[in-house]
């Protein structure tokens, strides 16, 4: 066997074995994906840290040191668990009558997948819902010792709200005026209604961000 034939067999056995593991290498590569579930995010107006929701990621980058992630927006937040390979987001507090949008964009190599958040503006929520009764009391005058009647309110409670206020008015389209205190209560009891109409409306609040009217309810307290 000359020198030659001999050279042509090696070189025939390195491109040979060059190309098993070339061929074995291209099977073994995985193509990337990147996941995220779920892809949208809906919040109250009044959201916060403590009421986060998170996202699952899936993904052949680690994503906490192969990929980036933004926001389009500064009121959303998000932070990443790197054990359990997830995404907290969260919202500030929307003080705004309106509701609002963001995306949160994930990154990785040449994947990209987005997440869109949305919040409720303030009056987003609907105003209560209230009634009214009228009530005899027969076990004696009321505090102000003119009437032997008095009006229970009632309403369903709002979400995100501190409190209550209680408005009455001699007329459906009149001028309401706040009675009594602010309540946590969904409840009132007006021990001083007018005698005829009233007309009672109520409005939930926060700080110094209140809702829009409830409904009316009217009530007839008898000469």
């Amino acid at each position: 066997m000359n020198k030659v034939f001999k050279q042509s067999i090696f070189l025939a056995i390195v491109v040979s074995f060059a190309s098993i593991v070339l061929t074995s290498c291209l099977k073994d590569k995985k193509e990337d994906y990147l996941n995220v579930s779920p892809t949208s995010l809906y919040f109250e107006w009044g959201d916060g840290y403590f009421n986060a929701q998170r996202v699952s990621i899936s993904s052949n980058y680690t994503i906490w040191q192969g990929s980036s992630i933004s926001t389009s927006s500064g009121w959303c937040h998000y932070l990443i668990d790197v054990g359990s390979q997830t995404l907290s987001i969260w919202p500030d507090e929307n003080t705004s009558s309106s509701s609002r949008s963001a995306s949160v964009v994930i990154s990785a190599g040449t994947l990209q997948r987005t997440i869109e958040v949305h919040q409720k503006g303030m009056t987003a929520l609907s105003a209560p819902s209230i009634s009214a009764t009228l009530y005899n009391m027969p076990d004696g005058p009321p505090p102000d010792g003119n009437m032997n009647y008095h009006v229970g309110i009632t309403w369903n409670s709002i979400y995100g709200f501190a409190g209550y206020r209680v408005y009455r008015s001699n007329s459906a389209n009149g001028t309401y005026s706040q009675i009594g205190s602010n309540t946590t209560n969904t409840f009132y009891d007006d021990y001083n209604p007018h005698k005829g109409e009233n007309y009672y409306k109520v409005k939930a609040f926060v700080n110094s961000n209140e809702s829009e009217f409830s409904n009316y309810v009217f009530i007839y307290v008898p000469e």
